[in-house]
């Protein structure tokens, strides 16, 4: 919370008109929080935590993420640390949507090649567990959990890919063009 009342000073004492958020998750909850703190004029957040609470639209804000697979960039929610209360407040909001997401995979170039695989992993195993339920209903008790399990192995497949890559020393863009991602 310091964190946030601190670039919330500097926000407010420079007249700025806007954010911009350049980072992970972490980095783009932050804005959030510093977002909210400066748009309903308190840096008391407690009080706005929960689903709903904001009742106003949040200054411009532009979310440039680092990492991939987290989502941050495109939900509504953020969850914010209280170190001083040893809490977490999370809040939920349409206004806490950026404005703006731009997605440009070389922004992830220097993150560990582990990372970017566990955020993958990560990501692939919440759209299968996502998407179980609705599978289990739509396809009635015959459905074929082994057809749940293929993104996974894709995943890690790519992950694998990756590593073999670091081993022989190919340069991080090689890696992306490689496997596929173009960065023209």
């Amino acid at each position: 919370m310091e964190t946030i009342r601190q670039i919330a000073d500097i926000y407010r004492s420079n007249n700025c008109d806007a954010f911009i958020a350049i980072g992970g998750g972490s980095a783009i909850d932050t804005a959030k929080g510093v977002n909210m703190a400066v748009t309903m004029e308190s840096d008391d957040l407690a009080k706005f935590a929960g689903a709903g609470v904001l009742d106003k639209p949040m200054k411009p804000f532009v979310v440039i993420p680092t990492t991939a697979g987290t989502g941050s960039e495109v939900i509504l929610v953020a969850v914010i640390s209280d170190t001083t209360r040893d809490l977490k407040m999370a809040f939920t909001s349409p206004y806490l949507l950026p404005d703006i997401a731009i997605l440009d995979p070389r922004m992830t170039l220097t993150l560990p090649s582990a990372m970017t695989a566990a955020t993958g992993i990560r990501e692939g195993i919440s759209r299968v567990d996502d998407t179980l339920p609705g599978r289990m209903l739509n396809q009635g008790r015959h459905s074929d959990p082994k057809r749940l399990v293929v993104p996974l192995e894709k995943m890690f497949s790519r992950y694998y890919q990756i590593r073999r890559f670091d081993k022989d020393g190919i340069p991080e863009k090689a890696k992306l063009e490689k496997l596929g991602i173009p960065l023209s």
